[in-house]
């Protein structure tokens, strides 16, 4: 039974060895961009007003159509952090930051969009 357990013992720190390595903060595929206003209401069909933003869920039949259509321009590999300094360094105060990355985490595809003057930031997850 002795001779099992030191043959085994090696084998469990290995599993544990790898599957410490693939921890850390969980990435997502995002797109980021920014437009004039008159082109994000072109594409988008909404308004925005100045100052304010607005976020979407995608359903899933939709995020088919949009993916298409995206290049790899604008494409990042972000985790939740990296996301909410994006929001906060485009016109998002620390606390809509903070919770509205929190919300694009835990979706699976989404918009959110923040007008400042005659520029739209937009983000695609």
């Amino acid at each position: 039974m002795k001779k099992f357990i030191f043959k085994l013992f090696p084998v469990v720190l290995l599993a544990m060895f790898f599957s410490l390595q693939s921890c850390g903060p969980e990435k997502y595929t995002v797109w980021t961009a920014s437009s004039t206003y008159d082109e994000f209401r072109t594409a988008f069909n909404m308004t925005l007003e100045d100052g304010t933003y607005s976020k979407a869920e995608i359903k899933p039949e939709l995020w088919g159509t949009i993916s298409k259509q995206l290049t790899s321009e604008g494409r990042h590999s972000w985790d939740e952090a990296t996301i909410q300094k994006w929001l906060y360094s485009n016109g998002f105060g620390y606390a809509e930051s903070s919770k509205e990355a929190s919300w694009f985490a835990l979706i699976e595809h989404g918009f959110i969009a923040s007008r400042s003057g005659n520029t739209v930031y937009f983000m695609l997850k």
